[in-house]
């Protein structure tokens, strides 16, 4: 068979358009943000330095805490909030059914158990009924979270936890920016982990911050977090 005699062949469908995009966020950011991410890099810094402790300061200061400590991640604040309540193997702490997977991720990371709380349907958080229903013997610490940065109901919460002799984080990774009674979210909590991914508000970094407390014979005064 000669070439100009060889069958056609169909031509590939079209493609369908792409559907269009939804965003989640869009970052609002300008040329301040430039100038100020162009100095950070003018500096010389680039890990630490004096534009981190500043931001410490001023996130200190925002949330009413003693002090604020910035690490890698949220997920790395949660961890070491483990870590600085003596979580470890054999224990049990209480995490919502419903939350970010670093949540029960850093339960596990010390070598604990995670167990699950029901959420309220209203407000995708836990409440101090569900927290209660999900104790175990071995319960050492719960993690509250204000999902999607709807602020939890945290004060039964909080009396149930020293009604029991349980140590109380709150995972507020998407509640930078939320107030509970007035307050800045997590401003009176022993220790409360941040985020400023940009997911969770508008810019990379995390923050944890721990403020000055007596607990089971400890004093508190730190706190972790960090630029990402």
């Amino acid at each position: 068979m000669s070439p100009d005699s060889a069958v056609p062949t169909a031509a590939a469908p079209a493609r369908p358009a792409a559907p269009a995009m939804l965003p989640v966020m869009r970052p609002w950011l300008g040329e301040e943000e430039a100038e100020a991410a162009a100095a950070a890099v003018r500096s010389g810094w680039v890990a630490q330095g004096p534009r981190v402790a500043e931001f410490e300061r001023a996130l200190a200061a925002r949330l009413g805490a003693a002090e604020a400590v910035v690490v890698s991640s949220c997920t790395t604040a949660l961890h070491l909030a483990m870590v600085l309540t003596g979580v470890g193997p054999g224990d049990d702490v209480v995490v919502p059914s419903l939350s970010f997977i670093a949540t029960a991720n850093v339960v596990r990371y010390v070598g604990a158990r995670p167990v699950f709380a029901d959420v309220d349907p209203s407000t995708q958080n836990v409440t101090a009924a569900t927290v209660e229903a999900a104790l175990t013997p071995a319960t050492r610490a719960v993690i509250a979270v204000d999902q999607g940065g709807m602020p939890l109901d945290v004060e039964p919460v909080r009396a149930l936890c020293l009604r029991r002799g349980l140590e109380l984080v709150q995972d507020s990774a998407c509640a930078i920016g939320s107030t509970y009674r007035g307050r800045p979210v997590g401003g009176d909590a022993t220790l409360a982990a941040y985020s400023f991914h940009p997911a969770s508000c508008s810019r990379p970094g995390r923050v944890a911050r721990w403020s000055p407390t007596v607990r089971s014979g400890r004093r508190g005064r730190g706190g972790c977090a960090s630029t990402a």
